[in-house]
């Protein structure tokens, strides 16, 4: 019966998805050892006070292992949509050139085997299910899916990196990839300490980012029951796709293991610009103490643009100063009350109750290796 009546297409379309359930069960444990990276991380900085940025531009602070930990929460919702995939791909079946299971009722009859229960054994044999109805080959809405849900965890991998190049260029210089002892950044210029490896990561993001748009192609065109527009661009595709998205794992846990995270220059970046965001809380203590709201906001950001000014004449930051001698602001709060409020050190809400919370869902669901989904099907 193999040998008068399988297709390419039966054998090839279905020895894809074992081989796809095989790499998602690779991915998903080094997803895995990266959020256990992840976890550790989280729980040295969660109480780490750092300026948040929004619009590039300094705003309210968070802490460090927040922000860690707003990362690790996308990697976790990544892992849980991969582990559900993989468990709804499936093959073609055993079903003929188009799909009609047409040379298995001629060559099965009169024997006790029918060709749906002949398929069912060998998708048994195979570990999974396959499409009730198909064509010359499963649905390509099918890649299109994994590649969608491939993309979507490189995404979030492109953002952790492109995050650390901004934290690691000069005008920020909080954090920073590690360096080996005998690294070298550039070959022209020795000083350069270059972010290769968040580079790397968000170059090979692209790539899967394109394939969306390749597997969307694959599915939209293949025309009646089956053209090769697909084939050829497949054979790379998917595979590659998987390979650039381990490297990836692979690279951001180097990264976040080894993190250098600078907290003299998160603590200069406090001084400077804390205060700016600590405003907000002054204007809600003000208006507590009965001032009306819009005048003291007009009377807020009138000094904050001139402490911004004397910023960007190297000074130190005199919004304090500015404030506590303000009489507008004393008639409600005194000077003490005032750089009390914009010591923003203090402002950090509940971020490090929040971080450390995911850290420690992060421990309890994926500490145990024996819960590992299995490399093959």
């Amino acid at each position: 019966v193999l040998h008068w009546g399988l297709t390419s297409a039966d054998v090839k379309d279905n020895a894809d998805v074992v081989q796809q359930r095989a790499a998602l069960g690779l991915l998903l444990r080094r997803l895995r050892a990266l959020l256990l990276a992840f976890a550790e991380a989280i729980e040295d900085t969660a109480d780490l006070p750092t300026l948040g940025y929004t619009h590039l531009q300094p705003a309210e602070p968070i802490t460090f292992g927040y922000r860690l930990a707003l990362t690790a929460m996308e990697l976790r919702d990544c892992y849980r949509s991969l582990a559900a995939l993989r468990g709804t791909l499936r093959g073609k079946g055993i079903k003929g050139a188009v799909g009609s299971y047409a040379p298995f009722v001629e060559m099965l009859q009169g024997r006790p085997l029918d060709p749906e229960a002949f398929e069912a054994q060998v998708m048994q044999a195979l570990g999974m299910e396959c499409y009730p109805l198909a064509s010359q080959i499963y649905p390509r809405t099918q890649d299109l899916r994994l590649l969608s849900e491939l993309a979507a965890l490189a995404a979030v991998l492109h953002k952790f990196a492109f995050d650390l190049r901004l934290l690691q260029s000069p005008a920020i210089g909080e954090a920073r990839e590690p360096f080996g002892a005998s690294q070298v950044g550039s070959s022209a210029m020795p000083f350069k300490r270059n972010p290769v490896g968040a580079e790397k990561i968000c170059s090979l993001a692209r790539t899967l980012a394109a394939g969306v748009q390749i597997a969307w192609s694959n599915a939209a065109n293949s025309l009646l029951e089956r053209t090769l527009d697909d084939s050829a661009n497949r054979r790379s595709l998917i595979p590659e796709a998987f390979l650039a998205l381990e490297e990836m794992l692979l690279a951001t846990r180097q990264i976040i293991q080894g993190l250098e995270i600078d907290r003299q220059a998160i603590a200069r970046n406090l001084e400077r610009f804390g205060p700016f965001a600590a405003t907000e809380r002054v204007l809600g203590a003000l208006v507590a103490a009965g001032a009306d709201r819009q005048a003291m906001h007009e009377v807020l950001r009138r000094h904050s643009l001139q402490a911004l000014q004397a910023l960007q004449q190297g000074k130190a930051n005199p919004l304090p100063d500015l404030l506590a001698s303000d009489p507008a602001l004393l008639q409600y709060l005194q000077p003490a009350r005032l750089r009390a409020l914009l010591e923003a050190r203090n402002y950090v809400g509940l971020a490090p109750k929040k971080a450390r919370q995911l850290a420690q869902e992060l421990r309890a669901a994926f500490a145990h290796p024996d819960d590992e989904p299995p490399a093959a099907a």
